[in-house]
């Protein structure tokens, strides 16, 4: 297993932007939804998508690299802050980015933007409410180093956040993301993609949750414990009344 360096990227160069867009690109062309229902396997609709996108959020978001022993980046992770704005018409505006959006609806076609903002609209009416860090695109090329970039982001970003993303069935991802204990929290089908909604709880969370849990089951211990022993008890009492009733019956013919 090849040695990763991860890290959060801040020095974002022209260079080093171009590099991450085409990882990703590389990357989400094999994704149903972005690949596919999106864009129908058009790599420069793919790639105009994402640097427009992620651009946003490296603007206002964290950007988690990945990079192998050559140096090369090879996985990448775009998080949302919980003080990042969700992206939308107000929010690109206010950021300065309004002409590069434009610009990514002569690259695409307003007909794949029509198909990608209803699909953005499904998937942020499933976003929950309370603060969190989001994953808006996690990709990888090298075999490994996508494990290893999840695993880093959320050893990191646990400690004082819940996680929340949306996982596609790319590569059965479902059952991956919840080798990470990942907890499903909705699901829906945008485009004829099955997608499932995930959060990684904060890691006071964890522990609350395994102390409730614990209780629990003491408790429900001890109650059982409580009923098996009332139960053998009144069995006793039971028997102990009917041998005694027994008894004086016999008593009492012994008189007679």
């Amino acid at each position: 297993m090849s040695d990763y360096t991860i890290y959060k990227e801040e020095n974002l160069t022209v260079e080093t932007k171009n590099e991450i867009f085409q990882v990703m690109t590389q990357s989400f062309m094999k994704n149903p939804l972005i690949g596919g229902y999106f864009f129908r396997q058009n790599e420069k609709k793919v790639y105009a998508f994402i640097k427009t996108t992620v651009e946003y959020y490296m603007r206002l978001g964290d950007i988690i690299v990945c990079k192998n022993e050559d140096g090369k980046i090879v996985a990448v992770c775009v998080l949302g802050m919980p003080d990042t704005e969700p992206l939308s018409l107000g929010s690109v505006i206010k950021n300065g980015m309004l002409l590069d959006f434009i610009g990514l609806i002569f690259k695409v076609g307003p007909s794949d933007m029509k198909r990608t903002l209803k699909a953005a609209h499904i998937l942020e009416i499933n976003h929950i409410h309370e603060p969190h860090c989001y994953i808006y695109m996690i990709s990888s090329v090298e075999k490994g180093a996508g494990r290893a970039l999840l695993n880093q982001v959320i050893d990191t970003y646990t400690q004082n956040n819940v996680i929340y993303f949306e996982s596609t069935v790319a590569k059965n991802n479902h059952e991956y993301y919840k080798s990470f204990g990942a907890k499903p929290v909705g699901e829906t089908t945008v485009g004829g993609v099955s997608h499932m909604f995930f959060i990684f709880e904060k890691k006071g969370n964890e522990k609350k949750s395994a102390n409730f849990l614990k209780f629990c089951f003491l408790f429900f211990y001890f109650f059982a414990h409580c009923v098996v022993v009332l139960l053998i008890s009144y069995k006793n009492q039971y028997v102990l009344s009917v041998k005694t009733n027994s008894n004086n019956k016999k008593t009492k013919t012994q008189a007679a």
